[in-house]
């Protein structure tokens, strides 16, 4: 055994996600997919040829070694950096993506902006880097607020250096229509002021994943999403038809390494925090806490479920989640009149991508009291990533051409 549980990426159901969240937005708004933290943990290089073969639009990353390892891995659609860079260094400037103009970076306040332009300058080659202010409407975390936002675009509107390509905020409750509005209305009369210095064709965009299922008012220029593509959103605005929503895009397998009887009022696990009610059968599955499976809150109670006997069965984990093993209670599998060695080998999914199961991850993250994202992002390194379709995916790019984008230049629109 290589490994001791294996994440499966389905390729096609990002595919999907894409073209329904297409449909919801319509062919004349852009679609710009976040892939920060190697898009989740889940593997970015892997991942873009399946949302630029769905013509998406463009790419956010938190960094520049994050977007320099996007164009690295031969992506063809321009790439967002999200952090305040402050300066190019020569080999990041002199890199055929800067000088095409593919990636964008974001301008958070005139300190940067300036630190930027004359590290450009430094550079010695004569480039123009589209660039996106980010308006702090309400976040209060990066960016720069409507006053200092207003110098900001005039200084980059005068700077040889920089293109103005976008104008974005983030929203802080993007579920919530009244936040929303609020911030949407302040965009709008920082834009309004400032027309003077903004460009045609200028991308504007502030709907989150939530935002794009609840609210067409927010969709603008270009939908950011980061989430829907993962399919871990709730649709409770009824945005998709029925049967056709957003599909989880994640499964995390292991099997059973042990399997034991113990009689009734046997404690289990550290602090014996649980005891058996009856005679039962105790199976010992290979993961833990430092794999990237989190605990429960209090009260709340965590299932996997097993093959065994031709069938899918739904077990509880009882004891504490260890840091390289769980326990789980299998009695209900094996009864009275099995043995617990023919669990030896079965196969035990721990994330799933049916809804309506324990498994599926917004109900994992749900028991555990924690965010979708802390889910995807907390499953371990370790474990080897197996990406479904990559090769008929991979195919098909080396003979496509570079996709249809409204966002590929700083002056698309004109």
């Amino acid at each position: 055994m290589d490994s001791t549980s294996t994440i499966t990426i389905d390729l096609r159901a990002i595919g999907r996600n894409v073209r329904r969240l297409r449909a919801l937005i319509g062919p004349d708004r852009a679609m710009c997919t976040v892939l920060k933290a190697d898009a989740y943990g889940l593997g970015a290089s892997r991942i873009w040829p399946a949302m630029v073969e769905h013509d998406v639009d463009m790419l956010a990353v938190y960094s520049l070694p994050q977007a320099n390892a996007l164009a690295d891995a031969g992506c063809t659609a321009p790439i967002l950096v999200l952090m305040p860079v402050h300066r190019l260094d020569a080999d990041d400037a002199a890199r055929p993506q800067f000088i095409a103009g593919q990636v964008h970076l974001t301008i958070h306040d005139a300190d940067q902006a300036r630190a930027l332009i004359g590290s450009i300058r430094e550079s010695g080659l004569r480039m123009r880097v589209p660039v996106h202010i980010e308006l702090d409407t309400g976040m209060t975390r990066g960016g720069a607020r409507p006053a200092e936002a207003q110098d900001l675009a005039r200084l980059v509107h005068a700077s040889r250096e920089l293109e103005l390509a976008g104008v974005f905020t983030h929203l802080v409750a993007s579920g919530s229509a009244g936040a929303t509005d609020a911030q949407m209305s302040c965009l709008d009369e920082w834009m309004a002021r400032c027309s003077t210095w903004l460009p045609r064709g200028l991308l504007v965009h502030l709907a989150s994943s939530h935002a794009t299922v609840r609210d067409p008012s927010s969709h603008r220029g270009m939908i950011r999403v980061g989430l829907a593509w993962t399919g871990l959103v709730d649709d409770e605005w009824g945005a998709f038809a029925k049967d056709d929503g957003l599909e989880s895009v994640v499964r995390w397998t292991t099997s059973v390494v042990q399997a034991k009887r113990v009689p009734a009022g046997t404690p289990v696990g550290y602090g014996s925090t649980w005891c058996s009610a009856r005679d039962t059968v105790i199976a010992l599955l290979p993961v833990g806490y430092a794999d990237g499976y989190p605990s429960p809150q209090p009260g709340m109670q965590q299932a996997v479920r097993i093959h065994a006997r031709g069938a899918w069965h739904t077990v509880p984990v009882v004891g504490s989640v260890n840091m390289d093993q769980l326990t789980v209670d299998a009695g209900s599998i094996v009864g009275s009149w099995g043995a617990p060695q023919e669990l030896y080998g079965a196969p035990v999914e721990l994330l799933g991508t049916d809804r309506s199961q324990v498994t599926h991850p917004l109900e994992v993250a749900r028991v555990a009291g924690r965010k979708p994202y802390e889910i995807l992002c907390g499953l371990s390194a370790r474990l080897p990533r197996v990406h479904e379709r990559a090769l008929e995916i991979d195919r098909s790019m080396r003979s496509a051409s570079v996709p249809r984008s409204a966002a590929a230049s700083p002056n698309a629109g004109e």
